[in-house]
């Protein structure tokens, strides 16, 4: 961690003051968000058992004049308040309303209402009743009545399927007879009741209680209000010691371990992203002593998930509709679980869809599950604790990387690796068993090592470093391979950054290309020796359905109907829709996060294009020093970063389609090793601007603002002038004024991230214990 910082003038009164400021505006933030999160109004909640129903269709008759649907549910507790269920609105129906009534066992009136058929959800539960709570409704039975409000052109229909729990099958006369054979068969919709809740602080107390539930002992509430706590503590510290590296990379490490096992906590078993995918292999590697082979049945079991991870996942009814997908988690189901779990057994084939991928994260998860006693609940908390290692040690390159992006800051880059550890979506991947944790960590150490070689860095060893990260990240994922892009844009950087002669500058990228495919060769190299020593074959695309298609058509799905494919996948499953789950942010905050997303890459382009320019121009003129300096260097460096990420996944998206025309082989989180890059580009973009307005503004022209003992990194180049107009893309100084605007747009950012971060945890709380 001994980086050298390249501007004196960061050990002065002003960044110590600047420390404090944003230390104490880290406080205060805490504190601002303890009161808010125990003063709003906490609304209603589920009961500890829910309405489930695995809904399977939707009836073909819609809700139009003459149709009656009645759908008996019991009330477990007291306190009855509010009702919802599924509709399909066959892609969205305004010019309608659904009539609503709930009566109670006595037939008297609960509710009655009409919900415009603008507002409901497509294939998702909709709020349709809401009323005062009524105190005595536990173990009541209410019928909940739904019928069109008038003879209309336009109308909805509702989901219905497998009732289990405390829904009863659904009653519905005018059905078609098709419908009417589904009801005479017992379907439920997915109607559930929610009731009047206590306090905020009440709730919290109740939502770790039920979290507590056969979790270990770091997940008992005491011990979660521990990690709260010292997470919190850590990061301002972080904050408060900047420039002691030390301190601050040991203060990290603590906060990306303290929310890993806090969101370990709270989210259940299996519920993570694609978890039980990647816990079958991990299970499988463990119990059969083998690696499973893609598209071959292991023998011994004909499922690709163990009856223990089946059994898991039923208990969490993972299968049945929101907001009736979660576990009943009171003692007694948890005792009978385990009964059930002891006596099921682990074996499976060995073909879950994560059967592809290399063994890099799953052999060491594996080895925790085999020395891991009890349950296999237990083993998979186990397994998590490898993916929680994980992102402290993704932290900590975090660190380094943004001291090598920002290092005549100290606030600055703990303010960013602050954003980065946030994340929503980042913070949910390091805490469940999935190979993204590796990725991940490996993709910011390569963004590290290519950083690194920017400022000079270049050789041999530079080569065979960056190299190492790039196999260890194709040890997790194929997408590994958009690593070799940012890696390669630092050593050229790099070795313009150092200027040596031609002859020179080309023996140092030959040197250390011959070092990145060595450092490739020592990590990935020895899997695909294994691989063809045991004939394990690859993982591969569909078989091609004989289409002809094109990249054109396939980038006319990316951009049609405004963008809302890329929307989706990068401006929402990225920072935060957790799909499998049902949880979702606040609708604004989507919104918010594109509009972020469109303006980093607006700003980006536009610097591509001015120091591009400039570049050129300085080439032309053979002074190519006129338009470099090292921030131009990381900032390409970033950019490659950033690019190559979503180059790989596309081109892997593109090349799926051609096969099947199918697009949903991507999703967003497959691009989380380029956050950092993005939650830094808005800084390195603008900070330029920001140096030139200054230098107008004073009229210092491009003198040294550090002054005379600034060093080469502060500032690049003596003068730079176009026709007596100082050139803004030339430099950006270390000064003052850079720094400040650094921490001011990473402290944004870094606010940002945390917003969106106790809303996701406030969202999953309440998805699965209240």
């Amino acid at each position: 961690m001994a980086e050298r910082t390249d501007d004196a003038a960061t050990t002065g009164p002003t960044d110590r003051r600047r420390r404090v400021v944003v230390a104490a505006a880290a406080v205060l933030v805490l504190v601002v968000t303890a009161l808010v999160t125990l003063v709003r109004d906490p609304g209603p909640v589920q009961g500890a058992v829910t309405q489930t129903v695995r809904t399977t269709a939707v009836l073909a008759t819609a809700l139009s004049e003459g149709v009656v649907v009645r759908q008996p549910v019991l009330a477990t507790q007291d306190g009855l308040t509010r009702v919802s269920s599924s509709f399909g609105t066959f892609g969205g129906r305004s010019d309608c309303e659904v009539d609503v009534t709930v009566t109670d066992d006595a037939g008297g009136l609960v509710h009655a209402g009409a919900v415009p058929c603008g507002s409901l959800s497509d294939n998702g539960s909709s709020v349709v009743a809401t009323f005062p709570p009524v105190a005595d409704s536990g173990g009541r039975t209410y019928v909940v009545e739904y019928r069109s409000a008038a003879a209309v052109d336009d109308a909805v229909t509702l989901w219905v399927g497998e009732p289990e729990g405390v829904v009863a099958p659904v009653e519905a006369t005018g059905l078609g007879p098709e419908d009417a054979a589904l009801v005479a068969d017992g379907v439920a919709t997915a109607t559930a009741l929610e009731y009047e809740a206590g306090s905020t602080w009440s709730q919290l107390v109740h939502a770790l209680d039920v979290a507590a539930t056969g979790a270990p002992w770091w997940g008992q509430p005491a011990a979660v209000v521990t990690w709260v706590l010292l997470g919190a503590a850590a990061g301002v510290a972080a904050l408060a010691l900047a420039g002691c590296w030390r301190a601050v990379a040991a203060c990290l490490a603590v906060l990306a371990v303290c929310r890993g096992l806090v969101w370990a906590t709270v989210l259940p078993s299996l519920e993570g992203m694609d978890e039980a995918a990647h816990a079958a292999y991990a299970q499988f590697v463990a119990e059969e002593g083998t690696l499973p082979r893609p598209g071959e049945w292991h023998e011994g079991s004909d499922q690709y998930y163990s009856p223990q991870l089946q059994l898991l996942e039923d208990f969490h009814n993972r299968l049945a509709s929101p907001p009736g997908d979660r576990a009943v988690l009171t003692d007694e189901a948890y005792a009978e679980l385990e009964a059930a779990l002891a006596q099921a057994s682990p074996t499976s084939n060995g073909s879950a869809p994560a059967s592809g991928y290399p063994p890099g994260y799953y052999l060491p998860a594996a080895a925790l599950y085999e020395v891991t006693p009890g349950t296999v609940v237990d083993r998979l908390d186990a397994m998590r604790l490898w993916s929680v290692a994980l992102g402290a040690v993704g932290a900590v390159l975090v660190l380094v990387a943004a001291r090598r992006l920002l290092p005549a800051g100290r606030t600055a880059p703990v303010l960013l690796t602050l954003a980065v550890v946030l994340q929503p979506v980042v913070a949910h991947q390091y805490a469940i068993v999935n190979n993204d944790a590796l990725i991940m960590t490996a993709g910011v150490g390569a963004f590290a090592a290519a950083l690194g070689a920017a400022r000079g860095r270049v050789g041999l060893l530079a080569g065979v470093v960056g190299g190492a990260w790039v196999g260890l990240a194709l040890l997790g994922k194929p997408y590994g391979v958009g690593l070799v892009p940012v890696v390669v844009a630092g050593l050229v950087c790099g070795v313009l950054t150092r200027r040596p002669p031609v002859g020179q500058g080309v023996r140092l990228l030959g040197t250390s290309a011959l070092g990145v495919g060595l450092g490739v060769l020592v990590t990935y190299g020895p899997w695909v020796l294994v691989r063809r020593l045991l004939d394990i074959g690859a993982a591969t695309l569909p078989a091609s359905d004989g289409v002809s298609r094109s990249l054109v058509d396939y980038l006319r799905l990316q951009t049609r109907d405004g963008l809302a494919v890329s929307e989706l996948r990068w401006g929402q499953q990225l920072w935060g829709r957790f799909s499998w789950l049902d949880v979702l942010l606040p609708a604004p905050a989507y919104g918010w996060i594109w509009a972020g997303m469109l303006l980093t890459a607006a700003l980006a382009l536009l610097w591509v294009v001015l120091q591009g320019g400039r570049l050129v121009v300085a080439l032309a003129r053979r002074r190519p020093g006129a338009a470099w300096d090292a921030r131009t260097a990381v900032t390409w460096t970033t950019l490659a970063l950033v690019v190559g990420t979503f180059g790989a996944l596309l081109a892997a998206g593109f090349l799926s389609y051609l096969n099947d025309g199918n697009d949903g082989l991507l999703q967003g989180r497959y691009a989380l090793m380029a956050v950092p890059g993005l939650l830094a580009l808005p800084a390195l973009t603008t900070a330029p601007w920001v140096a030139y307005a200054r230098r107008r503004r004073t009229g210092a022209g491009s003198r040294p603002a550090g002054g005379p003992g600034a060093s080469s990194a502060a500032v690049a180049v003596p003068e730079a002038r176009s026709g007596g107009t100082v050139d803004p893309m030339v430099v950006a100084p270390a000064d003052s004024a850079t720094r400040t605007w650094d921490v001011a747009v990473l402290g944004v950012l870094a606010l940002a991230m945390w917003t969106l971060h106790v809303l996701a945890l406030a969202a999953l709380v309440d998805r699965f214990y209240l």
